[in-house]
């Protein structure tokens, strides 16, 4: 009996000693695959604050780009406003809205061969003389503002402006002639400003402000007035005007 006993507690033992290493070898596994995961988490964390990291700079650059984009915005439209005031001038210029252009609102009507600005060349030029004094004045406004602005404001430091004066000529006489005609048209319309109303656009003070050119497309172009007859021939004898921006860096 008392052998039996003895049987049991040995059997029991060899038991709980299975059991306890049973145990041992669950805690270190569990031990293990906790480490394990806790580490893997912890390199998850270290990648996911990076990818915050990043994410945050770019949010930041975007958000620093954005208010560039805004201010060159709000500086294109400035300039592009103070162009637009020659369209209050409804009796000066008119604004071709398909070619993005100026015309001189009123008839430049040249005699047939004739260039120069004065009585001789200019059909009614007494009449239409103030009107173009006026022009030049008003093409001046607008320089002066963008002047105004590039002294009071860094960010227009690097903003011009194109100006093309182009004359123009209808189909009478020799093309090549016509050709040649346009452009002295041109050439004599900023003499004329130049010399009579001391507006030169092409001075030395304007270069940081105008590309002034002088051009003519003699009976070419876009635009033009389709008929060309008695009473409408001397229609595209006229002044083309262009005022373009430049926006340097933007």
């Amino acid at each position: 009996m008392n052998k039996n006993k003895d049987y049991f507690w040995i059997g029991y033992s060899d038991l709980m000693t299975a059991m306890f290493f049973l145990m041992l070898m669950c805690f270190v596994f569990v031990t293990k695959y906790d480490k394990d995961k806790i580490s893997t988490i912890k390199k998850e964390v270290t990648v996911l604050k990076k990818e915050k990291a990043i994410i945050e700079s770019v949010q930041t650059t975007i958000k620093k780009e954005v208010t560039v984009l805004k201010k060159e915005k709000a500086i294109i439209e400035s300039v592009q406003k103070n162009i637009e005031k020659l369209k209050d001038k409804k009796d000066l210029f008119l604004y071709d809205s398909r070619f993005k252009r100026y015309t001189l609102k009123f008839d430049v009507q040249f005699r047939t061969g004739c260039f120069r600005l004065d009585e001789q060349d200019v059909i009614y030029f007494n009449k239409i003389k103030h009107k173009l004094d006026d022009a030049a004045r008003e093409l001046k406004v607008v320089i002066d503002r963008l002047d105004y602005l590039k002294q009071h404001d860094a960010s227009y430091k690097n903003i011009s402006y194109l100006i093309v004066v182009t004359g123009s000529a209808s189909r009478i006489g020799r093309d090549d002639v016509n050709y040649l005609l346009s452009y002295q048209r041109a050439y004599y319309l900023y003499k004329y400003w130049k010399n009579d109303l001391k507006i030169d656009f092409d001075a030395p003070k304007y270069h940081n402000l105008v590309e002034f050119q002088i051009a003519g497309n003699g009976i070419g172009g876009v635009g033009r007035f389709p008929i060309e007859k008695k009473g409408f021939s001397r229609k595209n004898q006229r002044f083309i005007i262009n005022v373009i921006p430049k926006f340097g860096e933007l």
